[in-house]
């Protein structure tokens, strides 16, 4: 079993884990909805998911590097809308890294 599939959906070592697709905006909304059902509050936002694409331009097809963009760059606009929008809600500020 690998300790992605030991974490999902639960707990380990005080950590709470929610899966999702970074590329899809309604996934992310129904985290950011979990997470706020469960903590109340979301007082920092790290976005960091990314990928790699290695191999020439003629060796690499056009939906790997659709799919790279999405999550390297699109996916920081999905996380920030429904981020922002629960921190200003309460009054605090985004920090975004």
């Amino acid at each position: 079993m690998t300790q992605r599939a030991k974490l999902e959906g639960g707990r380990q070592d005080g950590l709470q884990v929610l899966c999702l697709d970074v590329t899809s905006a309604a996934s992310v909304e129904a985290c950011v909805h979990e997470l706020l059902r469960r903590e109340g509050r979301i007082d920092v936002l790290v976005n960091n998911a990314g990928s790699d694409l290695f191999g020439a331009v003629l060796e690499t097809q056009w939906h790997e590097f659709m799919d790279q963009l999405d999550t390297n760059f699109l996916a920081r606009r999905a996380w920030s809308k429904p981020c922002c929008r629960a921190c200003s809600s309460d009054g605090r500020g985004v920090s975004s890294t």
